[in-house]
C-alpha cells in the first residue's frame, strides 16, 4: 500500500473506486483504498523520485477518539479484506487477549478500545456485505 499522504490518482479514477471510506476517517484508510484497487485488479505505482514530507503526531499516548479510530479501522480492514482463513485467529487475538490487556494492562485506553470494538460489532454485517460486493 502507500502512506495516504503519497496517494495521487485521477479523479474520476478515485469517485470509480467509491474514493476514501468515511467511516475511515483517519488511520488505515490509505490500506483501505489500496486494498480494494488491487480486489480490482488495478495497479498502484510508486514513483522513486517523488517526495513528501509527512508530520507524525508527538510521540506518547493517543488521545481517546484518536485510539478508538485506530482500533475501529484496524478490525474493520481485518474485516473487509483478510482471507476469511485468518478472521478467527484475527478475533480471538484483537478481541479477546487484547481486552485482557487493555484491561489489566493498559486501562486508560481500555474505553476507547471498547468503543471500537463495539463500533466493529455494530457494523460488522454491513462490512461483511461490502466483502461479498468486492
Amino acid at each position: 500500500f502507500l502512506p495516504g499522504a503519497m496517494i495521487a490518482a485521477k479523479t474520476s479514477r478515485l469517485r470509480e473506486l467509491g474514493g476514501f471510506r468515511p467511516d475511515f476517517f483517519m488511520y488505515l484508510e490509505d490500506v483501505e483504498l489500496c486494498s480494494r484497487v488491487l480486489k480490482r485488479g488495478l495497479d498502484i505505482f510508486i514513483v522513486p523520485k517523488a517526495r513528501v514530507y509527512h508530520h507524525d503526531p508527538p510521540a506518547g499516548p493517543n488521545p481517546p477518539r484518536l485510539a478508538f479510530h485506530k482500533h475501529k479501522n484496524f478490525a474493520a480492514l481485518y474485516l473487509l479484506h483478510a482471507p476469511i482463513a485468518v478472521l478467527p485467529v484475527f478475533l480471538l487475538r484483537y478481541a479477546g487477549v487484547e481486552a485482557i490487556r487493555h484491561l489489566f494492562a493498559q486501562r486508560s485506553s481500555f474505553p476507547s478500545w471498547l468503543q471500537a470494538w463495539v463500533w466493529v460489532a455494530l457494523h460488522a454485517p454491513k462490512l461483511f456485505a461490502e466483502r461479498a460486493r468486492l
